[in-house]
């Protein structure tokens, strides 16, 4: 199997895990165990990808985002520990790794939101620029972040924090998990 076929197939797997992750949190877990959907989610949140536009009460992102990575980076300490008798110490250094570029994912999305704006301000003076920059405007996030009933922030995102997150995903997974899984000894 090639390096694309691989990559394509962890991209297939993780839609897979988001289409059924996002309403298993939302219908199941949000009534049954509040304490653990309520974890991490996004609440009144506005999608807008045009021409379609949805408002959503609750979006839950514990299930879909923050067990997965738990699992992976603990699951592939214990494997490296095991498999290739190596000392916890440094099997515990690539979970770092790896939930080090997790995190760095809202920076990201906070970099290409930034960009944008500072791109839409320049783009709007010019008329050739505006069919591009209406086209654009049509994709929005905006919601409440929130860990439990404590509001960490407000996010009002377009087109260039949704760049910004595609991204953060993809460092992530090519500087995070995938080379956690190349390397050998």
């Amino acid at each position: 199997m090639t390096d694309r076929q691989k990559a394509s197939a962890l991209t297939g797997l993780i839609l897979v895990w988001c289409a059924v992750a996002l309403p298993v949190d939302r219908y199941l877990l949000h009534d049954h165990a509040p304490w653990f959907s309520d974890l991490l989610v996004i609440k009144n949140a506005e999608i807008v990808v045009k021409p379609l536009s949805r408002t959503v009460t609750w979006v839950g992102l514990t299930l879909a985002l923050v067990v997965p990575a738990v699992l992976q980076a603990v699951g592939f300490a214990i494997h490296r520990a095991v498999k290739y008798r190596r000392p916890v110490k440094d099997c515990l250094a690539v979970f770092g790794t790896v939930f080090f570029w997790f995190f760095t994912i809202p920076l990201w999305v906070w970099i290409g939101d930034s960009l944008y704006r500072i791109a839409w301000a320049f783009l709007t003076d010019w008329e050739w620029a505006k069919g591009a920059i209406h086209f654009l405007d049509g994709f929005v996030l905006n919601g409440d972040v929130m860990v439990y009933s404590l509001r960490l922030f407000h996010i009002e995102a377009g087109f260039g924090a949704m760049t910004g997150l595609a991204l953060g995903v993809t460092l992530f997974f090519e500087h995070g998990l995938w080379d956690m899984l190349q390397e050998k000894s």
